[in-house]
């Protein structure tokens, strides 16, 4: 046996190579070791394995696209309203390939999902013959790419709640780990009525300090939307 940290505990204790060896990765560290550079070592372990994650890596990309897609909508031009409908397409399949004569998906792709990308590609032919957006149809477009790209929220969501329990039984800092592009605030704080019938009456302060359940609703005249899990709506700066 030899001594080490129980990074769990804080104590230490005395363990066998067996017990080293078949531990979560981090909980035992050696006496003598760099706790610092143990913790560092921990933290890029668990950033390496969030950033190759396929749910990350997607949600990237449809964050990057629905961005896109909002920035093109205010242009107010025709090649806007092409480029706009493109990045809606990509923000329901990042993957998928698109074709002046076909579209390719990813396999599995059905249900709403699909029927809002062949909507999708065939309004986007016909922009490309010279055909504008309405203003209520790019308002459905947005509407129905945030409420999917709510979806890929919850779906990060749920994975960054396993890799909490690891960061926190290993005392980590996740923000060394959670590095994605997320649009949510990642904390602060927001004042809202008391009473939600007289928006200008007495207000109370909200904290909070994390994105975890904070969803996107919408996005106008350059500002996101954002609702709180409690759900309280507040609004941030936006692309403008």
């Amino acid at each position: 046996p030899f001594e080490a940290k129980d990074t769990k505990t804080g104590k230490n204790v005395f363990i066998t190579n067996t017990q080293f060896r078949n531990a979560e990765p981090g909980r035992f560290v050696p006496k003598g070791e760099d706790m610092t550079k143990v913790k560092r070592d921990q933290e890029n372990m668990l950033f390496g394995n969030y950033t190759k994650d396929k749910s990350v890596q997607q949600f990237n990309q449809a964050s990057t696209q629905l961005k896109k897609m909002l920035t093109s909508f205010e242009q107010g031009t025709g090649a806007g309203d092409v480029a706009g409908v493109f990045a809606f397409m990509k923000t329901l399949d990042p993957n998928s390939v698109v074709r002046e004569s076909e579209f390719e998906v990813a396999e599995g792709t059905g249900g709403a999902k699909l029927a809002s990308f062949e909507k999708a590609y065939q309004t986007w032919k016909k922009l490309k013959t010279g055909e504008r957006l309405t203003d209520r149809e790019k308002d459905n477009f947005k509407k129905a790419a945030i409420s999917f790209y709510q979806g890929e929220q919850s779906t990060l969501d749920n994975l960054r709640s396993s890799f909490e329990t690891i960061a926190t039984n290993q005392k980590l800092d996740t923000t060394n780990v959670f590095v994605d592009s997320d649009i949510r605030p990642q904390k602060g704080e927001i004042f809202v009525p008391i009473d939600a019938k007289n928006p200008q009456g007495e207000k109370r302060k909200v904290i909070f300090n994390k994105a975890k359940g904070i969803k996107l609703v919408d996005y106008k005249d350059g500002e996101y939307y954002f609702r709180l899990p409690t759900g309280e709506l507040f609004k941030t700066k936006g692309l403008k």
